[in-house]
C-alpha cells in the first residue's frame, strides 16, 4: 500500500531539523510515529469555513532532533522512549507508561539484573579489603541464617507471585544477609529479627510478615506505579535511578583509590552503607550498567520505597526515621527522592 505524502507540517519539521544541522527524513518521522515515539500532528481549524491545517505538538522538533542523533540499529523503541523521557522530551504519555511496564514483562524474578551472582565481583573485592581493615572495630560477623543464591532467587519468585507482605521477617533477613559483605556484621537483618516489635503489632502481622507491605503480586504494584504515577514523579524516579548508579560507581572508584593509598572517608561510607539499608542500592547501582530496562526497574523500586516509607510513617509515627539520614541510612540520591514524600505522607 503506497504511503501518503508527507504533510506540510512534516515538511516544516524536517526543514527546522535541517536548520539545526540534523538530517531527518519523512520516512524516519513516519516510523517513529508508528512506534509511538512521536505524537501525531495536531489538527487546527483555520476558521470561517477555511478548513484546517496540521501542526506538530509542542516539543516535537526537539524530540525528533534527539531521535535522529540517538537512534541506531538494534535500539529498542521502549529504550529510546525511556531515555528521551528522562531528558524531558515530549514522548507521548502512553508510550512512556508502556515503556516502564515493559521492563516488568517477564517478571524480574532474577535479582540482581544479571544472573551471574548476587553481588558483583568488584563489590566483593572491595568488601574483602575494607572489612579486613575494620574487623577489630566492628566485631564478629552476624551468624544468622543466610540464603544461598538459588534460595535467594526462589525468594524473589515468591515475592513476585505472592507479594513482599507474604514473606516472613526471618526470610527477608536471610535474604539481606546474602547481599551483605562477607565476614562483616549485618545490622539490617539483625534489626529485622530482633528489634522489630513482636508479632501482632502494626508492623508485623500474625504470620510474621511485615504488615505495612501491600498484599498481592509485587509486579502488580510496580505495574500500577507505571500506569498511574504522575509523569513528573516517574521522571524523578528515573533520574534518581541514574544518580544511584553514578553514586555507586563513584563510591567504588573512590574506595579503590583510597585502598591504593590511605583509607579515609570513602572507606567509611562504604562500611556504613554496606552495614545498613543502602547495601541493596549499592549492589544494584553497580549492576545496572546504564541499561534503560535496569534503570526503569530501579526507578519503579524507588517509587515503591518512597510510598512504603510514607506508609510506614503513618502506621508507626514513633519510629526512628531520623536513622534514614544517618551514615547507615539511605544513599543520598534515594534519601533526597523519598524525603519530601516521607515527611508529608
Amino acid at each position: 500500500m503506497p504511503r501518503s505524502a508527507p504533510s506540510s507540517a512534516d515538511h516544516a519539521l524536517i526543514a527546522s531539523a535541517a536548520a539545526r544541522g540534523v538530517e531527518v527524513t519523512a520516512r524516519q518521522v513516519e516510523r517513529w510515529r508508528e512506534r509511538g515515539l512521536v505524537a501525531p500532528n495536531r489538527r487546527r481549524g483555520l476558521g470561517r469555513g477555511r478548513g484546517s491545517s496540521s501542526e506538530p505538538v509542542a516539543g516535537t522538533l526537539e524530540l525528533v532532533v534527539w531521535l535522529a542523533t540517538h537512534t541506531a540499529p538494534g535500539n529498542r523503541p521502549h529504550h529510546l522512549a525511556l531515555r528521551a523521557f528522562g531528558e524531558n522530551l515530549a514522548v507521548p504519555e502512553r508510550t512512556v507508561r508502556a515503556a516502564f511496564e515493559s521492563v516488568l514483562d517477564p517478571a524480574p524474578t532474577d535479582y540482581p539484573h544479571s544472573g551471574k551472582g548476587l553481588v558483583p565481583a568488584r563489590v566483593r573485592a572491595i568488601d574483602d579489603r575494607v572489612f579486613a581493615l575494620a574487623a577489630p572495630v566492628l566485631g564478629a560477623a552476624d551468624d544468622g541464617a543466610q540464603l544461598r543464591p538459588s534460595e535467594f532467587r526462589e525468594l524473589g519468585i515468591e515475592v513476585v507471585a505472592d507479594g513482599a507482605g507474604a514473606v516472613d521477617v526471618g526470610s527477608l533477613a536471610a535474604g539481606a544477609r546474602a547481599l551483605g559483605a562477607r565476614g562483616a556484621p549485618t545490622l539490617l537483618p539483625h534489626d529485622l529479627e530482633h528489634h522489630l516489635p513482636q508479632v501482632g503489632n502494626p508492623l508485623v502481622d500474625t504470620h510474621g510478615a511485615l504488615a505495612f507491605l501491600p498484599e498481592g503480586p509485587f509486579t502488580d504494584h510496580l505495574r500500577a506505579l507505571a500506569r498511574t504515577t504522575p509523569l513528573a514523579d516517574l521522571r524523578a524516579g528515573w533520574l534518581t535511578a541514574g544518580r544511584l548508579e553514578q553514586w555507586a560507581l563513584d563510591l567504588c572508584a573512590a574506595v579503590e583509590a583510597e585502598l591504593a593509598s590511605t583509607p579515609g572517608e570513602a572507606c567509611g561510607e562504604w562500611r556504613a552503607t554496606s552495614l545498613g539499608v543502602g547495601r541493596a542500592s549499592l549492589v544494584t547501582g553497580v549492576l545496572d550498567g546504564g541499561r534503560p530496562s535496569s534503570r526503569a526497574t530501579t526507578a519503579l523500586l524507588a517509587l515503591f520505597q518512597r510510598d512504603m516509607i510514607a506508609r510506614l510513617r503513618h502506621v508507626w509515627p514513633e519510629g526512628r526515621f531520623d536513622r534514614l539520614d544517618g551514615p547507615s541510612g539511605l544513599p543520598a540520591p534515594l534519601r533526597e527522592f523519598v524525603g519530601q514524600e516521607a515527611k508529608t505522607g
